[in-house]
């Protein structure tokens, strides 16, 4: 089959890591020091053809320069490219994934593989013409590839090389890859995973005020520690589970000896932990502020791990002390600018990825859910910890 969009795909491919041979080397080289896939423990000078060229793909499609602009961008601004070019280097910045997948089919033009990170099914051809993918992965159906995937108007084609595992390997595949990812890929290209997700974060949401008749707990590192243990086992017997999922219980490390953390339950983000979080509510209780309220606000809004649903919640139960609170510990009041009414703006400012919510839980992908729920095996015919519905014995005790 003559595919324009292979041929675009192949074409763009070779002359981006021409490029990147050309001018960015030094960089590529640097970047290998701390961003590497499954991280074999090579020397970056003692890359074998293969592995040099899954890296160079990955440093393309994923990297960044040493000054830590995109290495698409770069070559993007600073390439010669006709429009269907940029358009496409566009496409690949906003889309293209590495990722692990299962290979479902395979015929002489496309593959149909399923992301083991967000359940995602995707269509996916090679950006060479002459190539029959049956000659390639024929008898490897149910094996496992770490691959990128980069668009190209939609259609998704294989990039760079593929690393193939076989089925004995997906317990290491899921402990080394799948379990690290962060949030936003767990649900990448699956709205309904992600619309399931919230579904149960709000019953989450539920049971923890059901328990504690609030949605936010102050109190020592121990009692919070207490207060979460007591949750999980409430949530567990809510749903039939013998014991608390492994991943479920808190790193508990860095709260144990501090004086005072809230515990805070969110409708769509989950439970939080904050040290010092009465001292930072009840700097926007009253019209006192104090210069320890005044320090907990501006260390909230400029820590990027604290999220910006601690400050909504600050400003939709006390308007009148959250708009006093900030125009005098971060940001004067002008004629232009009111805190609560200008509350988007004032977070754009301070947690400017605070719009990308997801929830703290999320549905286990059914491939590896058995390692996951490994160390709470129940009785055969007790109800499986995965919250299927079904017995053990016939789901990831099967």
């Amino acid at each position: 089959m003559n595919d324009s969009f292979a041929e675009l795909s192949g074409r763009l491919k070779r002359d981006c890591i021409a490029y990147i041979t050309a001018k960015l080397m030094g960089d590529f080289y640097a970047s290998l020091e701390d961003d590497r896939a499954l991280d074999d423990e090579k020397n970056p000078n003692d890359l074998d053809g293969f592995r040099l060229a899954f890296e160079l793909d990955h440093f393309l499609l994923q990297g960044e320069t040493e000054e830590g602009d995109s290495v698409l961008r770069v070559i993007r601004e600073r390439g010669n490219w006709s429009t269907e070019e940029q358009a496409a280097l566009v496409e690949w910045q906003e889309r293209a994934f590495l990722s692990v997948f299962e290979i479902l089919e395979v015929t002489n033009e496309w593959l149909r593989l399923a992301d083991m990170v967000s359940e995602t099914e995707y269509q996916v051809y090679s950006n060479d013409n002459a190539l029959s993918l049956r000659s390639v992965f024929g008898t490897k159906a149910k094996h496992f590839l770490l691959s990128h995937l980069a668009p190209i108007r939609g259609r998704w084609f294989l990039s760079g090389v593929q690393i193939p595992f076989p089925p004995e390997e997906e317990e290491r595949l899921f402990t080394d890859f799948v379990q690290c990812q962060p949030p936003e890929k767990w649900y990448r290209d699956n709205p309904q995973k992600l619309a399931r997700a919230f579904q149960t974060q709000k019953e989450h949401y539920d049971c923890f005020v059901s328990e504690f008749g609030t949605d936010e707990l102050v109190g020592t590192g121990r009692e919070i520690i207490q207060n979460k243990q007591r949750y999980w086992n409430t949530w567990n017997r809510h749903v039939g589970a013998p014991d608390p999922a492994p991943s479920s219980w808190p790193n508990d490390v860095e709260f144990v000896t501090e004086n005072q953390v809230g515990l805070v339950m969110d409708e769509r983000e989950g439970m939080h932990e904050f040290i010092d979080y009465d001292d930072f509510r009840k700097a926007f209780m009253g019209n006192k502020l104090t210069i320890r309220g005044r320090k907990m606000v501006k260390t909230y809004l400029e820590d990027e791990t604290v999220p910006a649903f601690v400050f909504r919640r600050m400003k939709d139960r006390y308007p009148k002390g959250f708009r006093h609170t900030i125009c005098n510990s971060v940001l004067p009041l002008t004629r232009n600018f009111d805190p609560v009414k200008d509350f988007e703006l004032l977070m754009d400012m301070y947690k400017p990825d605070w719009k990308d919510v997801y929830p703290s839980v999320h549905p286990m992908n059914e491939r590896f859910k058995k390692y996951y729920y490994r160390q709470a095996k129940p009785g055969r015919n007790e109800l499986c910890p995965c919250h299927s519905g079904r017995k053990f014995k016939r789901c990831c005790g099967a």
